[in-house]
């Protein structure tokens, strides 16, 4: 049983639309196997706390009870909850408030798959009962995830992700794909592009 493939992730935002790009695109990266919704912040806690997910991927600026507010009960309710914000560029100052809350991570919509993909599995290889189901070190990285992450363009995340698959284990086709990752981000730099 793979880790990434059978877990549970709470989707929240109310744009339908959006709900339904995020689990396609968790889908198609075979992360997941049961989605839930919630359309604000009073559905989420109690999503929350009926299911149990995984993950959970809020948006900020929904009606009756933000995101913000949804985020404190939940981490209230359980301290260890993996909650990853989906919000636009503009609301820098409620993600930086979010993070401090204890979120894990965060998406800038519009989102770009791979960014998803990635901000997903780091919050997975987080948890306690991932790391507890299995004895020995192993990572749990799926290598097509982190290929997926160079196919979108993910620079940056394919550095973090590449050195966490090395560390686990010392496969060639990783290392040459981290080294490259590596030239492009510096090559960013040198350009004064931010990767």
């Amino acid at each position: 049983m793979e880790p990434l493939r059978y877990c549970k992730i709470l989707i929240v935002d109310d744009s339908a639309a959006f709900r339904e790009k995020i689990r396609y695109v968790l889908t198609d990266a075979e992360i997941g196997y049961y989605y839930y919704e919630a359309v604000d912040g009073r559905e989420a806690v109690s999503q929350y706390i009926t299911n149990k997910p995984d993950v959970v991927i809020m948006d900020l600026m929904m009606p009756n009870v933000d995101g913000l507010s949804a985020i404190k009960a939940i981490k209230k309710y359980d301290p260890d909850a993996k909650i990853i914000v989906a919000s636009t560029r503009e609301n820098k100052e409620l993600v930086q408030d979010s993070i401090k809350g204890g979120v894990k991570d965060y998406i800038i919509k519009p989102f770009q798959p791979g960014a998803v993909v990635m901000a997903v599995s780091k919050a997975l290889v987080a948890t306690k009962e991932y790391k507890e189901k299995k004895a020995k070190p192993v990572t749990f990285i799926d290598k097509p995830l982190l290929y997926k992450g160079v196919y979108h363009g993910h620079v940056v995340n394919v550095s973090e992700y590449g050195e966490y698959e090395l560390s686990a284990n010392q496969d060639p086709l990783t290392k040459k794909l981290l080294q490259k990752a590596h030239d492009i981000k510096d090559m960013g730099k040198h350009y004064e592009l931010v990767l």
